[in-house]
């Protein structure tokens, strides 16, 4: 009881942490004390209720999502995009089918937690913060893309250049994520580019441009969709060639030349962080 009265005196808004604290323990008693008997336990919930009413909520909804994390050691280090990626590949399931939105976001506020009781417990500092911020929507980006390029791809088979090599394609990091600086309300800024004129080899054949155009709205609606818990991130895509007037996917050929020629000073300077 006395180590719990210092963390909350020690708390940003220790009325808002109790009221919550007892709100938690009546709705999960079997979990509170699971969480209570941990390493970091007590101090994890406080850290939440106090600092945060959106993640809160999560706790009173999935308690077992901290108890995972208290569990796992992953409070204790930045994780990859690499790993995070496996580990959101493990959560959606084997599917060539588009991830559910649903998922997506959930993993989203599952991490987004994670992260927050690392910044909240001292247990990294500001550039780990938005490193692993940046490596969670990197994961997010590219497990939607491949699953979205493999549903498209059984319908059309794969985009090809005139030489019969597989077309390339580039999700190209804008802004804060590609400054690798991302915190914890950014939206994502985001240009698609892919490699060259020629078709799909499928047998309902269409142009490398109108496949790539395809993946690239359907991402940037997957990731823009409003589901029961929350957004998955805001795309902005208005830096690219000619803004929200252009096309949303161009080939290399067509940035390269409007970067040579038409772009702006701020949009060569933008390139920076790309």
């Amino acid at each position: 009881r006395q180590g719990l009265e210092i963390l909350l005196s020690q708390s940003a808004d220790p009325q808002a942490a109790l009221m919550r604290l007892d709100r938690f323990c009546r709705a999960w008693p079997g979990e509170f004390q699971q969480v209570a008997y941990t390493p970091f336990g007590l101090q994890a919930l406080v850290a939440v209720f106090s600092a945060s009413n959106f993640l809160s909520g999560e706790l009173q909804q999935h308690p077992l999502w901290l108890l995972g994390i208290l569990q796992s050691g992953w409070l204790h280090r930045t994780r990859s995009s690499e790993e995070l990626e496996a580990e959101l590949e493990d959560w959606l399931g084997m599917s060539h089918n588009a991830p559910s939105p649903l998922k997506l976001a959930e993993f989203r506020r599952k991490q987004i937690l994670r992260i927050l009781l690392r910044d909240a417990l001292r247990f990294s500092n500001l550039p780990e913060i938005t490193e692993e911020l940046t490596n969670l929507a990197d994961s997010l980006i590219n497990t939607s893309y491949k699953r979205l390029r493999a549903e498209l791809s059984l319908k059309y088979g794969l985009p090809r250049l005139s030489d019969g090599r597989e077309c390339g394609y580039s999700i190209v990091a804008l802004g804060k994520l590609g400054g690798r600086e991302l915190n914890y309300s950014s939206d994502i800024d985001l240009m698609f580019v892919y490699e060259g004129a020629g078709e799909t080899d499928g047998a309902q054949p269409v142009s490398n441009r109108e496949f790539f155009k395809k993946i690239s709205n359907q991402l940037t609606d997957l990731l823009g969709t409003y589901t029961a818990e929350g957004l998955i991130y805001r795309v902005d895509l208005r830096l690219r060639p000619d803004g929200r007037h252009g096309e949303v996917c161009l080939s290399l050929d067509a940035v390269q030349r409007y970067y040579d020629s038409r772009a702006r000073d701020w949009e060569l300077q933008m390139l920076i962080k790309a």
